[in-house]
C-alpha cells in the first residue's frame, strides 16, 4: 500500500510538475483576469473576451487576484488536481469502499493518465472542483442527507452551471428541499455579485450567449456536442435536430427504465440516473468539450466495482474513445496539419459518449412488460383503417 501510494503521489506530481513548467493555462487566464479586475474594481468581463463565467462565480474567484498571476496558477493547479484525486475518492466512498483498499492508489494512478484530467489540468479549467463536488453531492444523497446534497451541487452551480442536468435527481427522489438549496446558493451569489461587482450585468449582454446560441459554441475547437460535429461533417440541419431529439428520447427511455427498477442497487442505480443525465446533456447541448468525460468518472468506478448496469465493455469501449492517452498523438497531429486530425480527435469523444450511451440501451432493451406500457402510450396516436364496405 504504501509504494502503491507512492506511486500514485508521483504520478500526480508529475503532471502538475509539467504542466507548471509549461506554464499554458488558457481556460484560467480570463479567470485570474476577472478576479484581478474585481478586486481592482473594474469590469470582470469588459476587455476579458474568453471570461464566460456567470457573476455568481466572481465571489468563489475572488481570492485568487490577491496573488500574482504566477502564484494563483501554481495555487490553482495544485487545487484543482487534489480535487480530481478527492473526487475518485469520494466515488469510491460512495459505494462504501475503504480508503485503505488497494483500489485507492490504483484509481488515483489511472486518473493521472486519464485524457480529460490531463486537458483539464493542462488547460487550467475548473472541472477538477466541480467534478468533486458532484461525487460529493452524490455521496450525500447515497447516505440519504439530500439537504446537504443540495448545498454541495448548489455550489457547483454557481461555479459554472454544468451540473445542472443533475437536478433531475432531486426532483426524481422528490428531495424538494434539497433541490430547493441547489437553486438558493447559485441565486444569492448571483445577487451579490449584480449588486456589488462592478458591470457584472454585462454577463448578460454578452457573455450569456454562449450557453444559449447555438452558433457561439461551434466556432470553438473541439466540440464534441452532436451539433458540432455533425455541422462540422457537412450533416444537414434536419438530421442533426432528429439525431438529438433521438438522443432525447433514449434517454427519457433509460431514465424511466432505471427509476422503476425498485430491485436495482439503490446506489447504482443513483449513480447510473446521474450518468445518463450527463451523457443526455453533453450530447444533445450546442457546445460540449472534450474533457467533459471527466463528469463520467463516478458510473466509470461503478462498473469497475461491479455496481453499474452499464456493461463493462461499454465503459471499456467509452474510455478508449475519450479517455485513452493516446489521444495526446492525434491532438499533436491536428496542431501539426490541422483539420483532419483535429474532425478525427473530436469525432472520437463524440463516439465514445455514444458508445457508452448504447451500452446502457443494450443493458436496458425492453422486455414484455416495457413493450406493453409503450404500446399503450402510442395506442392513441394510431389511426384505425377505414372499414370496408
Amino acid at each position: 500500500m504504501a509504494l502503491l501510494w507512492l506511486a500514485a503521489g508521483l504520478a500526480f506530481a508529475t503532471v502538475i510538475a509539467v504542466f507548471l513548467i509549461k506554464q499554458d493555462g488558457s481556460d484560467f487566464h480570463p479567470v485570474w483576469n476577472a478576479a484581478d479586475a474585481l478586486l481592482a474594481g473594474a469590469s470582470p468581463y469588459v476587455d476579458n473576451g474568453r471570461f464566460v463565467y456567470p457573476p455568481s462565480t466572481l465571489p468563489l474567484i475572488s481570492p485568487l487576484g490577491l496573488l500574482g498571476h504566477d502564484a494563483a496558477h501554481a495555487l490553482f493547479l495544485i487545487a484543482d488536481a487534489a480535487a480530481i484525486v478527492a473526487a475518485g475518492l469520494l466515488c469510491l466512498r460512495t459505494f462504501g469502499v475503504s480508503l485503505r483498499s488497494p483500489a485507492a492508489p490504483l484509481l488515483v494512478i489511472v486518473l493521472a493518465a486519464f485524457a480529460p484530467v490531463d486537458t483539464t489540468l493542462h488547460l487550467g479549467n475548473v472541472n477538477g472542483f466541480i467534478v468533486a463536488g458532484g461525487a460529493a453531492f452524490l455521496l450525500a444523497a447515497s447516505r440519504g442527507r439530500w439537504h446537504l446534497g443540495g448545498w454541495l451541487l448548489g455550489l457547483t452551480l454557481a461555479l459554472k452551471p454544468i451540473l445542472a442536468p443533475v437536478l433531475l435527481l432531486p426532483v426524481l427522489y422528490r428531495q424538494w428541499g434539497a433541490l430547493a438549496r441547489a437553486l438558493a446558493l447559485p441565486a444569492a451569489l448571483l445577487g451579490t455579485a449584480l449588486l456589488l461587482a462592478p458591470k457584472s450585468g454585462d454577463f448578460f449582454e454578452g457573455r450569456a450567449r454562449f450557453y444559449t446560441d447555438p452558433h457561439a459554441g461551434p466556432s470553438l475547437d473541439s466540440n464534441v456536442a452532436l451539433s458540432g460535429v455533425l455541422d462540422a461533417l457537412g450533416v444537414p440541419g434536419a438530421l442533426t435536430f432528429a439525431l438529438r431529439a433521438l438522443v432525447v428520447a433514449a434517454c427519457a427511455y433509460l431514465v424511466w427504465r432505471l427509476f422503476a427498477s425498485r430491485d436495482a442497487d439503490r446506489v447504482g442505480r443513483l449513480v447510473d440516473l446521474y450518468a445518463v443525465a450527463m451523457l443526455g446533456a453533453f450530447l444533445v447541448h450546442t457546445l460540449s468539450l472534450n474533457y467533459y468525460a471527466l463528469y463520467l468518472l463516478p458510473v466509470l468506478v461503478a462498473v469497475f466495482l461491479g455496481r453499474s448496469l452499464l456493461p463493462w465493455w461499454g465503459a471499456a469501449g467509452g474510455v478508449f474513445l475519450f479517455g485513452s492517452p493516446d489521444v495526446f498523438l492525434w491532438r499533436a497531429l491536428w496542431r501539426e496539419d490541422g483539420a483532419l486530425a483535429q474532425d478525427l480527435s473530436t469525432l472520437r469523444v463524440t463516439a465514445g459518449l455514444l458508445v457508452v450511451l448504447a451500452a446502457y440501451l443494450v443493458a436496458l432493451r425492453p422486455g414484455r412488460r416495457e413493450r406493453e406500457v409503450v404500446a399503450a402510450l402510442l395506442s392513441p396516436l394510431r389511426r384505425r383503417s377505414p372499414a370496408v364496405r
